[in-house]
């Protein structure tokens, strides 16, 4: 089903109602499994749970093949130059931080592509406490 970033938000905020919910981040190997307490991954694994959430939701979306540039989802799959939505996520005990060098890299792409002007970010923030991770805050821009 296609998906607009506004239904998309309406859905995860007020019908999955993910804000105050948590979760953790296990790693096993073999038979040894462990919980992660640290935070340098936890950006990249909440799009790896969106992306998989879009998908047990039946949302239509293609994701970017190249996790490294804009925007990450794709919500319109017959147009790419519509329905862009980059996410962003961050700890919300330190405030936003993204990063800065991307954005020189974004402007300069605008010349021969200016339709990622009109894109929808989704940004998440979020609390660890000893490996338990809750969701802060929502919001679409």
């Amino acid at each position: 089903m296609k998906y607009t970033a506004q239904d998309l938000y309406d859905k995860l905020v007020n019908n999955y109602k993910i804000i105050g919910e948590t979760g953790s981040i296990k790693f096993t190997v073999k038979d040894l499994s462990i919980l992660i307490k640290t935070k340098d991954s936890v950006g990249n694994l909440i799009q790896e749970w969106l992306k998989a959430w879009f998908m047990e939701s039946n949302i239509d979306f293609d994701e970017n093949t190249n996790s490294q540039t804009f925007p990450d989802f794709l919500l319109d799959r017959d147009n790419h130059s519509k329905g862009l939505l980059e996410v962003k996520s961050f700890d919300f005990q330190r405030g936003p931080g993204f990063d800065l060098a991307n954005f020189d890299s974004y402007c300069n792409s605008l010349i021969t592509h200016a339709y990622r002007l009109d894109s929808d970010y989704l940004i998440i923030a979020y609390q660890m406490d000893d490996g338990i991770i809750s969701c802060q805050v929502s919001q679409r821009c």
